[in-house]
């Protein structure tokens, strides 16, 4: 059941936001949410990532993961894009083999998504070893209908890191197209871009903090969050270094560093609230989904807002 293999778009992949109504149950703004699908199209961005950790993934239904995936594709095609210039992921993680693959199954049956974005299963990261992960990911590649990204973030997998040696491995499954480094570890990149061509396995930066660095070795782009409100300025960044300009396209990746701090220390709830303020959204699109605290203190709005000026110049 591997699907043919998909050549992911090179450039700046977006981990969209979701954004949600006020309530107890919090559903789906799908308004905000198509205006925001609309703004990131406009801006020039190669890829949108349904239900990735900026989207708060593991809040998110299946049901609404489809419902999201579908929307987006709909707007990309209203904006006159197509899944060869601007691909459209989907979180599909699960904790086990047979919820994966049932999450990648209904992926495959209900939209045209261009690629799904799999962390390793982590709940029993204890037991597990990187042989362990290998396996669950070739299990998972060989039956699902879907192109397959790793996504390498310990941070939210218990710890489990995946080493070079293990994503080459992967990277050899027809199914496994490319790998999302959230570890900021850019030797990783330098070895796997040494060994692999973009069209075989693309190699993104988890983080527009080391994008110049990560293109410079070969890799194929960013998937990044601060594209949220900054989608035009990353774009840029991208197609300066691309074009030769690198002393102007490092001066700039200097200052999208800098900004990405807030994002980091913000995390969702700052990003969300700083996106939703100079977007123009609606107030409680600003608020995360329980138990996620939303953002809380003004001394961290005011902090996220002074560093979003080190960027709006280039975004404006």
């Amino acid at each position: 059941m591997v699907a043919p293999t998909t050549i992911i778009t090179k450039g700046v992949h977006v981990p969209s936001l979701t954004f949600f109504k006020d309530g107890d149950d919090q559903p789906i703004d799908y308004d905000v949410q198509k205006q925001h699908f609309r703004f990131l199209f406009d801006s020039g961005v190669h890829g949108i990532v349904i239900g990735g950790t900026n989207g708060e993934s593991v809040a998110l239904t299946l049901d609404e993961k489809i419902k999201l995936v579908n929307l987006a594709i709909q707007v990309r095609s209203e904006c006159g894009g197509s899944a060869e210039s601007i691909n459209i992921g989907v979180g599909a993680s699960g904790q086990s083999t047979t919820e994966t693959l049932n999450n990648l199954d209904a992926i495959a049956s209900q939209t045209k998504a261009d690629y799904a974005l799999l962390l390793p299963a982590s709940f029993f990261h204890y037991a597990l070893t990187l042989d362990d992960v290998m396996n669950y990911f070739n299990f998972v590649a060989d039956r699902s209908r879907v192109p397959i990204i790793l996504y390498n973030y310990p941070a939210v997998t218990a710890g489990i890191d995946m080493d070079v040696h293990t994503i080459a491995l992967l990277a050899e499954h027809p199914n496994i197209v490319g790998v999302k480094l959230t570890c900021g570890t850019i030797m990783k990149a330098v070895r796997l871009c040494g060994k692999f061509s973009h069209d075989k396995f693309a190699v993104f930066a988890g983080q527009s903090d080391w994008l110049y660095p990560a293109l410079a070795v070969g890799a194929s782009g960013t998937i990044t969050g601060v594209a949220n409100l900054f989608p035009r300025t990353i774009v840029k960044l991208y197609y300066l270094y691309m074009s030769g300009k690198h002393e102007e396209a490092l001066k700039l990746q200097r200052e999208v560093a800098e900004c990405e701090v807030a994002f980091a220390k913000g995390g969702i709830s700052g990003t969300k609230y700083i996106v939703a303020a100079n977007l123009g959204y609606p107030t409680a699109a600003i608020r995360t989904r329980g138990p996620l605290p939303s953002i809380k203190t003004e001394e961290r709005k005011e902090f996220m807002h002074g560093k979003m000026e080190i960027l709006a110049k280039y975004e404006q």
